[in-house]
C-alpha cells in the first residue's frame, strides 16, 4: 500500500476553483484598499481646509473609508488563505501585518468607547 492519503475529487475541483478565483480576490481587495487610503486622504484635506466648521462630507468619507478597508481586509484574507499560497512568505508577512492592524484598530475602538460619555437622557 502507498502512503498517499487518497485525493477526493471534490477537494482537487475546489482547490483549482479556489486557486483561479485568488486573482479576483486580490484584485477586489486591493481596489477596495486603496480606494480606502483615497478617501481618508480626501477627508483628511476637507477638514484641513475647513477647521473651524467641520464638513458632513469629512465624516461621511471617513465612513466609507473604514468600510472599504474593513471589507478589503476581508477579501485579501479570502486570497491568502488559498492553501496552494497560503505558505508564501509574503503571504504570511502580510497576514501578519493585517493582524496587527485590526487588533490596533480594535483597541483603539475600545478606549475611544470607553471615553465617550453619552449626554443625560433629559438633555438628548
Amino acid at each position: 500500500m502507498s502512503d498517499d492519503p487518497v485525493r477526493d475529487p471534490a477537494d482537487e475541483a475546489r482547490a483549482a476553483d479556489d486557486l483561479r478565483s485568488l486573482p479576483g480576490w486580490r484584485r477586489t481587495g486591493l481596489v477596495l484598499g486603496w480606494g480606502a487610503v483615497a478617501c481618508a486622504g480626501a477627508a483628511l484635506l476637507a477638514l484641513l481646509a475647513d477647521r473651524d466648521d467641520p464638513w458632513l462630507g469629512a465624516v461621511v468619507l471617513l465612513l466609507a473609508a473604514l468600510v472599504a478597508g474593513l471589507v478589503a481586509v476581508g477579501f485579501l484574507r479570502r486570497a491568502w488563505g488559498v492553501p496552494t499560497v497560503a505558505d508564501q512568505p509574503a503571504v504570511v508577512r502580510a497576514g501578519r501585518y493585517a493582524g496587527v492592524v485590526a487588533v490596533v484598530a480594535y483597541v483603539g475602538m475600545l478606549v475611544l468607547a470607553t471615553r465617550w460619555r453619552p449626554a443625560p437622557v433629559d438633555q438628548l
